[in-house]
């Protein structure tokens, strides 16, 4: 809940950029994924395990929509759901992700790109999920 303000001209010059969302990295190392733009942040690997980033940052929303997910991946659809640090290394590993939240409902991510403070784009540091295209 702490990242909505400051993201704003972030989504503003990322929208510029052509690209749809921003992820929101932890203040302290500026590597674990912590929500997207104003959403909460999923990813999903291939043993049926699904990573959310912890809310013990206290900086993350808790979210109606996370929990119900997190809730229904366990109980409902014999998923293992992890709570913990999630970078954008550890996206490489994932078959898909998704970005949740009252006013974004279950959105599917195609590719998290990465853009470096010189505002080149980090192509090696780039996931692809599917056709890339959601």
């Amino acid at each position: 809940s702490g990242n909505y303000a400051p993201a704003f001209l972030v989504q503003k010059q990322v929208k510029a950029r052509g690209y749809d969302e921003v992820l929101c990295l932890d203040a302290v190392t500026g590597e674990g994924i912590e929500e997207a733009g104003a959403s909460n942040f999923f990813a999903v690997y291939p043993n049926n395990t699904i990573v959310t980033p912890s809310l013990e940052s206290q900086t993350i929303l808790p979210g109606v929509t996370r929990d119900s997910i997190i809730q229904l991946a366990s109980n409902e659809c014999g998923c293992t759901v992890r709570e913990g640090r999630l970078t954008l290394d550890d996206l490489k590993g994932a078959s898909e992700a998704f970005c949740c939240g009252t006013g974004a409902s279950i959105t599917p991510v195609g590719s998290v790109n990465v853009v470096n403070a010189d505002g080149s784009d980090d192509l090696d540091a780039a996931v692809k999920f599917g056709d890339g295209d959601t």
